[in-house]
């Protein structure tokens, strides 16, 4: 990503703030991993929430569905829906469009959608470009970091992906009124952009999941809409490869 100044809002340089800000991520990390854990009333799991009756026109309904998840919010901390309306051939074709993309673009098709050439981390992540873990980022240990093996896609909101056309208002994490997004050519991978589909329905979605947390903290339902009209929503297509020389999960395996 490229960075347009020297100094952060507290007047620290650059690449100061930066590893103060991976060392404080690390650290919080660190810290969730081995904090004690108080025992909990009952045993953990993740529910499945079915979030169809939360699109009646019932008030009472959908406030059931909000008790719901605000049940798992303060117990398990995750959740799973179904009944959340996003049709099958919407998720079936976003896949089809991801192995096409992972598997039949070429390694230079691929180069020129680099997330290098981004200043907004969009385009094409190859395998080994970023790490999930802070302490990944720096080989610290005199050891190599473990390697990543992911390839992924990345692209974010833009009107043409939204089936409201948004308000206009959208801008990029600098401030930008532009469409950060890199997209592969019509040539190169025609049909691909069949992705806005399921962007779109997720989209909605996401806007309705919105009103039902409003709902579970006993906020008006359209408390957070306003805050819904363009978000960054960035979405991802991932690729995992089969390992090649899978090994047992234990501590001495750092990979």
């Amino acid at each position: 990503m490229a960075l347009t100044m020297n100094t952060n809002s507290h007047g620290l340089p650059i690449s100061e703030a930066f590893s103060e800000a991976r060392q404080a991520a690390q650290a919080y990390l660190d810290s969730r991993l081995t904090a004690p854990q108080a025992p909990s009333k009952r045993a953990f799991n993740i529910p499945v929430i079915d979030i169809a009756p939360s699109f009646s026109s019932s008030l009472a309904n959908r406030q059931l569905v909000a008790a719901q998840i605000r049940d798992a919010c303060t117990n398990s901390g995750f959740f799973h829906i179904v009944g959340h309306g996003v049709a099958p051939e919407k998720r079936e074709a976003v896949l089809r469009q991801a192995v096409r993309f992972f598997k039949t673009l070429s390694s230079e098709q691929k180069e020129l959608l680099h997330v290098r050439n981004s200043r907004y981390m969009r385009g094409w992540e190859p395998a080994d470009y970023t790490y999930v873990n802070p302490a990944d980022w720096d080989a610290n240990d005199g050891q190599a970091a473990p390697l990543e093996t992911k390839e992924a896609f990345n692209w974010g909101y833009q009107k043409e992906l939204d089936s409201t056309g948004g308000d206009g208002k959208y801008v990029e994490l600098d401030g930008s009124a532009v469409n950060g997004n890199v997209w592969p050519s019509e040539n190169d991978l025609p049909g691909f952009f069949e992705i806005k589909e399921y962007y779109s329905e997720v989209l909605h979605l996401a806007r309705h999941m919105f009103r039902l947390f409003a709902l579970s903290l006993s906020l008006p339902e359209d408390h957070f809409d306003a805050m819904c009209t363009h978000p960054g929503g960035i979405a991802r297509l991932m690729y995992y490869p089969p390992a090649k020389d899978p090994k047992p999960l234990d501590a001495n395996h750092k990979d």
